[in-house]
């Protein structure tokens, strides 16, 4: 299983939409599972899980991101917001 976040992006819609065509399955996180259901049509149907993240979820997943899985988020996770800096 590969999680998605942000599955109705740009890059995480290509992604999503890559690994679906290819049967592999995964779970997609979208503030709107609805309209991400939509546009996946059939290509999501037994492969692909959406659900709507909470804040609760979203820690999970970045705690999960330090162990030996790959992971990858466009969103900014607590260690790259506390060491970027602001122009």
């Amino acid at each position: 299983m590969i999680v998605i976040m942000g599955a109705s992006g740009t890059t995480g819609g290509a992604l999503l939409r890559s690994l679906a065509s290819s049967g592999v399955p995964s779970r997609a996180l979208s503030r709107d599972p609805d309209r991400l259901r939509a546009h996946l049509g059939d290509l999501a149907d037994g492969v692909v899980e959406v659900v709507r993240p909470t804040p609760q979820t979203q820690l999970r997943y970045v705690r999960l991101s330090k162990g030996p899985n790959s992971f990858s988020s466009p969103w900014p996770t607590a260690s790259t917001r506390s060491s970027s800096k602001r122009v």
